[in-house]
């Protein structure tokens, strides 16, 4: 997919000529600038809502992405530095949420820890 799409810019490039700005981007608007963040935000809308997905921000990938990596076992160090967080407390407390399934693991260990019988040694009470 990338090299469709190098080859597409590259087109696009040829095409423009001189109109054509060297940002040194991957994903450029037409004239190879950056992309504005209002205009990708409803092409993602558009995209969205094409695919019938849930009604999200654009900003929200970025929370499942993380999301994704650290629940999936990514060192938390290597997640904090793609998401170019300056510290990795950045990414665990403020973009690291946990899903269902840790979550539920989380109340069976307390659920567990409640249920053992608790052994309470006797005072007083001579053993011999």
């Amino acid at each position: 997919m990338l090299q469709a799409h190098y080859d597409a810019q590259l087109a696009r490039r040829r095409q423009l000529e001189a109109l054509w700005v060297d940002s040194g981007l991957v994903c450029t608007n037409d004239h190879g600038d950056q992309i504005e963040y209002g205009n990708l935000g409803r092409a993602f809308r558009s995209l969205r809502k094409r695919a019938k997905v849930t009604d999200i921000r654009l900003y929200d990938l970025r929370h499942t992405a993380i999301t994704l990596m650290a629940a999936g076992g990514a060192d938390l160090k290597a997640v904090s530095e793609i998401a170019g967080h300056a510290n990795v407390q950045i990414t665990r407390n403020i973009y690291q949420h946990i899903n269902r399934k840790q979550r539920r693991a989380a109340l069976d260990a307390l659920t567990e820890a409640l249920e053992e019988p608790q052994e309470t040694p006797q005072e007083g009470v001579s053993h011999g």
